[in-house]
């Protein structure tokens, strides 16, 4: 919770990695780079929370003028909270890396397979 103008807000992570904006994977990206940025970064990736359904809620849209105003109270933030964000970033980096060569060596199967398919239709091999 932080104090905006007197009124507690509930901020939250945000929920689905997968649907952030690009404006806040590129400012978040960009905000990594720099210790001196984190308070930055946390505005990025805590927004107030608008709807809550028991575990679920929604997050603010992200806005870059919203997110600069919010940035000086996030220095206030406590540096578990912060560590937190920094830890589960680090996990899901490291579990993407030893995930990714399977993935895209799967991924590559299909391609080839399938190339292989179109070659053998268009060549006519196996055709009656």
């Amino acid at each position: 919770m932080i104090s905006e103008e007197g009124v507690a807000v509930e901020f939250g992570f945000e929920p689905s990695l997968d649907k952030i904006s690009y404006g806040a994977f590129k400012d978040a990206e960009n905000y990594m780079k720099d210790v001196k940025d984190l308070h930055r970064l946390m505005s990025v990736l805590y927004r107030p929370v608008i709807e809550k359904d028991g575990k679920n809620y929604s997050i603010e849209a992200y806005g870059i003028s919203d997110s600069r105003m919010r940035a000086e109270k996030f220095k206030k933030m406590k540096a578990s909270e912060v560590n937190s964000a920094l830890v589960f970033f680090w996990t899901l980096g490291k579990k993407l890396l030893m995930t990714l060569p399977s993935f895209l060596m799967e991924q590559s199967k299909k391609i080839l397979d399938k190339a292989q398919m179109n070659n053998l239709q268009t060549s006519g091999v196996g055709s009656e």
